[in-house]
């Protein structure tokens, strides 16, 4: 708790510069951000809070017949405006009934003598309540005059997160990944009691994510523009995914003792598949938009995961190759890191830490890692095998300096053009063919010797 001096204002009717004391000391205090007010027997004071000094100045008096009334209670209904409420007992009965007076202060503080000092030379101040979170940069411009010949002036207020704002030192500034509320509040600096209506105007900043901001995926040409699929038949639609391509744990294992696994198309959700042809390297394109409004592509570094635990995609660039500077988180593990999370949420913004800073020789990257993070700046890309099909992607952004939103998006694609594998072994094929072959060879080369013989044998006999 801290404690100020409260000076009072000598007038006319009270020339003392303190409070009354003893018997006739303060009964009841009311106070604002900005204003106070205090009570005693027989004198209502008031007074202004400001950030160089606090004063009083005594507003009225009781009526001598009230005095013996208990205390009564006051509150600042809004700036400038004082109730005070007093219990009055019935002549009937044991109840009371109360009363509220509501005073106008600047009227009454037109009637002070001597006059109180008028509102000039006072000076506006910026204050924030949570400097961890929020920093400004403000300036006043003279903005022409008023009508009584008084220059008027413009504040210019720009505000900027702390930790982005080179204000401060990084001890300094609150952690970046949940969002934080800050105030801000314009006040006049040395006012003085009689500048009631230059009262503090403060706004609740909230320094967090718009909760109409999301990402979107760019989808230039969809299986139903081509009629690969039609819309009406997808909204009852359900595709099969082949049991030695999913791992329902999502940690990429193969051969595993498992059914195909049938998958339910949520046309809904998912609307028509993005096409994709499987030999071309791929990077969905992400927009931003806030309500309905675009803001921009998406630069960010962002991960995407096939939501049934398809396995049989890869990416383009191992980690050296991404100019890593030390090893690069992936989807496996992240998931192993909480079991007790679903493996699609597994990694975010509040656990991504990127490659491309240095963490010591015993975090090093290899080329026999794939680099699982995207960035459209960047040139990992996700690559297809020969296999034709369905998959369902949940891209995350996870950029955690990008925004405090938490942005991610699913979308569908239907990889095309991808003749079925053979079934032939060719291994096996080409040693049979090389066999076939050979004993062709030797049939050409002893066959006439045979047949040569076998008429020389048959002569013999004749």
């Amino acid at each position: 708790m801290t404690t100020e001096i409260v000076t009072v204002l000598p007038t006319h009717d009270y020339p003392n510069t303190s409070f009354p004391t003893h018997d006739e000391g303060v009964c009841f205090v009311a106070a604002t951000s900005s204003e106070v007010a205090a009570i005693t027997k027989n004198r209502l004071f008031y007074g202004s809070l400001d950030m160089v000094s606090s004063q009083m100045v005594l507003l009225g008096e009781k009526n001598v017949s009230t005095l013996a009334d208990p205390c009564e209670v006051m509150m600042f209904d809004h700036i400038g405006t004082l109730s005070i409420i007093h219990p009055v007992p019935s002549d009937l009965s044991d109840y009371y009934n109360f009363h509220k007076c509501t005073i106008n202060i600047q009227a009454r503080l037109m009637d002070l003598q001597p006059p109180m000092q008028p509102c000039t030379g006072a000076h506006p101040y910026v204050t924030v309540g949570n400097p961890h979170v929020l920093a400004f940069r403000a300036h006043i411009v003279q903005e022409g005059y008023t009508y009584d010949g008084n220059p008027k002036y413009i504040l210019h207020i720009k505000l900027l997160e702390q930790r982005f704002s080179g204000m401060s030192h990084e001890n300094f500034y609150d952690d970046y990944l949940t969002g934080k509320v800050s105030t801000v509040t314009v006040d006049v600096y040395n006012k003085g009691i009689f500048c009631v209506d230059m009262n503090p105007q403060t706004a609740l900043i909230a320094v967090d994510c718009p909760p109409k901001k999301h990402i979107r995926v760019v989808k230039s040409t969809t299986a139903c523009c081509k009629d690969l699929f039609k819309p009406r038949l997808m909204q009852n639609f359900t595709y099969l995914i082949d049991k030695n391509l999913y791992d329902p744990f999502f940690l990429g294992r193969k051969d595993i003792k498992q059914e195909d696994h049938p998958v339910p198309y949520k046309y809904e959700e998912w609307e028509c598949p993005l096409l994709l042809y499987y030999d071309s390297p791929w990077i969905p394109s992400l927009e931003l938009w806030e309500n309905d409004a675009f803001v921009e592509y998406v630069p960010a570094d962002f991960v995407l995961i096939e939501i049934n635990g398809m396995h049989n995609y890869d990416y383009l660039l191992n980690e050296v190759e991404a100019n890593c500077l030390s090893a690069a988180q992936n989807w496996t593990t992240q998931i192993q890191v909480d079991p007790d999370i679903h493996p699609t949420d597994a990694w975010s913004r509040y656990n991504y830490h990127s490659c491309k800073t240095h963490k010591g020789n015993h975090s090093l990257p290899s080329a026999a890692s794939k680099y699982q993070v995207l960035n459209m700046n960047e040139n990992n890309r996700v690559i297809f095998p020969q296999y034709s099909g369905i998959y369902v992607f949940k891209i995350v952004v996870v950029d955690p300096l990008y925004s405090y939103c938490n942005l991610n998006t699913t979308v569908s694609v239907y990889v095309h053009g991808a003749l079925p594998k053979s079934e032939i072994n060719v291994g096996k094929t080409l040693v049979s063919f090389l066999v076939l072959i050979f004993g062709s060879i030797l049939m050409a080369y002893y066959f006439p010797k045979l047949m040569k013989e076998n008429a020389r044998m048959k002569s013999i006999w004749d």
